[in-house]
């Protein structure tokens, strides 16, 4: 199919369905506004393959009976990391 009408079409069906979403986000008081990239016209196989996240590596994990403690004291409520420099700038 690759280089044909009907991958064209295919892609293009794709990227309307994606722009009509980040219409409707960015049309929301949303904190954030969203935008194309490369990846408009992908479907969410091809997206999924590159995230990494494989489902047949997932194990489960156990833990005591007893809950795990942390000593928060002096902890702060909040932390902005971009103050720290530890986010980077947006990617994809």
């Amino acid at each position: 199919m690759v280089g044909t009408v009907e991958e064209y079409n295919f892609r293009k069906n794709l990227f309307s369905a994606t722009h009509n979403f980040i219409e409707e986000h960015n049309a929301t008081d949303s904190l954030f506004k969203m935008g194309h990239n490369h990846m408009s016209d992908w479907t969410e196989e091809e997206y999924a393959s590159i995230r990494g996240y494989r489902s047949e590596m997932r194990t489960e994990v156990e833990f005591e009976d007893s809950p795990l403690l942390m000593d928060v004291e002096g902890t702060p409520s909040s932390v902005d990391w971009r103050d720290h420099g530890a986010v980077t700038p947006v990617k994809d």
